[in-house]
């Protein structure tokens, strides 16, 4: 015969469900609350006359954007995020654009479309907005400035293609044309029409406002010309885009994929990275010795303090409870850890010295 729970097992367990009810009501109420903030940026910046709100409509008809981000996702956030549509439904924001024949294009919330699909769902409740192409743009950039989605290459994409739809000009002809810019500039070309130079200048100012034109074009732009080992790491996230845009420099494939392992698996600064890559440049027979590099284990430890650095009490708070609690706990034990440690190596330090 089973037997009955005792009266503290009773009111803990009963504890422990109010705790998780109250927890998934704050989830949902902040989730609802980001979508209401959300809302009324959207009809700030096109009038509420031009959106028409939470109106559901089937997945397979919302079209992706012309740029659509080429990053990986973090397979943990994207995870967490679907999790969450399973066990609350979807409360997100989506923005799409209503296009001249009727078809809706995806303006803003790429990563919680992709998880409503990988959650099973086969409609979704999205905001229209009744807008132009280039305005729909500048919508897309105010919702990832805000979330932070895009990598550098993706944003230049963005960025380029906004500027395409300004100036009425492909791709190509844009990026001709800023490196004209840039030349006249420095009294090596003839100068732009001024009106298109007014249009870029303004195109920066009003949505790209810290990133100056020339920054954009000295550096992003050679983001467009990364050699396909390093953007693929560099798409993964394993990689910085000042990193990549290093190892780029290196025209032997040998050499660029031995420095792009090294760079990845012992976490290089960018000054290592440099140094690195000037003594191969003034002596590009030489290989990588391994006595050049980190040993194995000073390596992991010196990632795992990187690691650490990121953990932030934003981050934190944004845990549950539990969560929180587990995270103290699994610090207290590295710490204990690595105290036993220490005074082991230094014991044996002593004695090898005494010998």
């Amino acid at each position: 015969m089973p037997t009955k729970p005792s009266a503290r097992e009773f009111f803990s367990s009963s504890q422990k469900n109010l705790d998780a009810q109250l927890q998934l009501k704050q989830q949902i109420e902040a989730l609802e609350t980001e979508r209401t903030q959300l809302l009324q940026k959207l009809e700030q910046a096109v009038g509420s006359q031009s959106v028409s709100e939470g109106i559901e409509v089937p997945i397979a008809q919302i079209k992706r954007r012309p740029y659509r981000s080429r990053r990986e996702k973090d397979p943990v956030a994207h995870a967490e995020l679907v999790e969450s549509i399973r066990n609350y439904g979807f409360r997100g924001s989506i923005w799409v654009q209503r296009l001249a024949d009727g078809s809706l294009r995806l303006i803003a919330g790429e990563s919680r479309l992709d998880a409503a699909i990988a959650a099973g769902l086969e409609s979704i409740k999205v905001d229209i907005v009744e807008t132009d192409d280039i305005t729909a743009v500048k919508l897309s950039r105010i919702e990832n400035a805000r979330r932070r989605n895009l990598n550098e290459l993706d944003d230049t994409k963005e960025l380029l293609y906004l500027l395409s739809l300004t100036l009425d000009m492909s791709e190509a002809e844009v990026v001709k044309l800023l490196y004209q810019m840039k030349n006249a500039v420095e009294g090596k070309a003839p100068p732009i029409p001024a009106d298109k130079e007014q249009v870029i200048h303004a195109v920066f100012t009003d949505v790209a406002p810290d990133i100056s034109w020339q920054s954009f074009i000295s550096v992003r732009l050679r983001l467009l010309n990364l050699p396909e080992d390093v953007l693929a790491v560099y798409n993964s996230g394993q990689l910085a885009y000042t990193k990549a845009l290093a190892i780029a420099q290196m025209n032997d494939d040998h050499l660029r994929k031995q420095l792009l392992e090294l760079a990845v698996a012992e976490d290089w600064t960018l000054e290592t990275l440099k140094a690195q890559i000037k003594q191969l440049q003034s002596n590009p027979i030489r290989a990588l010795s391994s006595q050049e590099r980190s040993h194995p284990v000073v390596s992991r430890l010196e990632k795992m303090e990187n690691q650490l650095k990121t953990i932030t009490v934003q981050k934190v708070n944004k845990m549950s409870p539990d969560q929180q609690q587990r995270l103290l706990n699994a610090i207290e034990r590295m710490e204990q850890l690595l105290q036993a440690k220490k005074m082991e190596l230094m014991g044996h330090t002593l004695q090898e010295a005494a010998k």
